[in-house]
């Protein structure tokens, strides 16, 4: 979750373009309003790629906040 309003596609289009897979939680919220956050995994990707993931995504965090 966000403490502060993020542009979500904006977010996830630039994710996107450093091959990281974001996606908002926005869709999953069915009679309340929806919040401002997002979810990813890990599935798909070698364990030693996983910080150089985190450290695209706290780049682009920085981009949009």
């Amino acid at each position: 979750m966000f403490k502060v309003p993020i542009d979500m596609p904006l977010l996830v289009e630039l994710a996107k373009k450093v091959e990281v897979g974001l996606y908002s939680i926005n869709g999953f919220y069915h009679q309340q309003p929806a919040k401002n956050g997002l979810y990813f995994g890990f599935g798909a990707i070698e364990t030693l790629d996983i910080d150089i993931a985190l450290d695209r995504l706290r780049d682009i965090l920085q981009q949009v906040a």
